[in-house]
């Protein structure tokens, strides 16, 4: 199943042994099982030929890290204990220990005092920020500023659109002019039409049917 040097983009059946023998990516530690990429260990640039002993599946993320050289890689993938990880800086990386993921047998660690605590007893949430007023009482509202009638914040309804009338005279219409809109004009059927040279005939021809 492998091509060597042939073609740099897997066959179809060389990907599903990969996936099949890796069963997820295979950075140390990594849960990801599904939607996997297929990497060269040693680059198909630098003369890495597309076999499955150089090919192993990697999460997006760990494959980003490694093209960006936070990460290396090698070894021998056919084992599953095979591969080499490294960090930039040469450390190796391991998967997490039990020991090291459980939670600490005394419990969880008291919360400092002064930390805020939620009404819900759970994590914060915005619904849980209130803003509180200032002990003086909100502040005089600005000469000028304009009231809504309800008394409460300003919406949509409180905006009055003015009219042509005060648009173009400055000032409310009078109370005996009118301000709805004209009929509308009076229209004609295109049978009607006087200007239809038709008309006639297509009367005279449907009242034969």
């Amino acid at each position: 199943m492998s091509v060597g040097r042939a073609m740099r983009i897997l066959p179809h059946r060389t990907r599903r042994l990969i996936t099949d023998r890796d069963r997820g990516c295979r950075f140390p530690g990594c849960p990801t099982t599904g939607f996997v990429e297929i990497h060269h260990l040693q680059a198909w640039a630098d003369g890495g030929p597309t076999d499955t002993d150089n090919q192993i599946s990697l999460c997006t993320a760990h494959h980003d890290g490694i093209d960006r050289g936070d990460y290396t890689i090698t070894g021998d993938p056919t084992h599953p204990d095979g591969l080499t990880v490294t960090n930039r800086y040469g450390l190796p990386i391991r998967p997490p220990q039990p020991h090291e993921t459980a939670p600490p047998p005394e419990g969880d660690p008291p919360v400092p005092a002064g930390t805020y605590q939620p009404p819900s007893g759970g994590p914060i949430t915005w619904n849980d920020l209130a803003i509180p007023s200032p002990p003086e009482g909100d502040p005089p509202v600005p000469a000028g500023t304009y009231q809504p009638p309800s008394g409460g914040p300003i919406t949509w309804n409180d905006l009055a659109i003015p009219s042509d009338h005060e648009l173009t005279h400055g000032t409310p219409p009078p109370p005996g002019l009118s301000l709805a809109p004209p009929p509308p004009a009076q229209t004609i059927s295109w049978l009607d039409d006087p200007d239809n040279p038709d008309r006639g005939l297509i009367r005279t021809n449907w009242g034969h049917h």
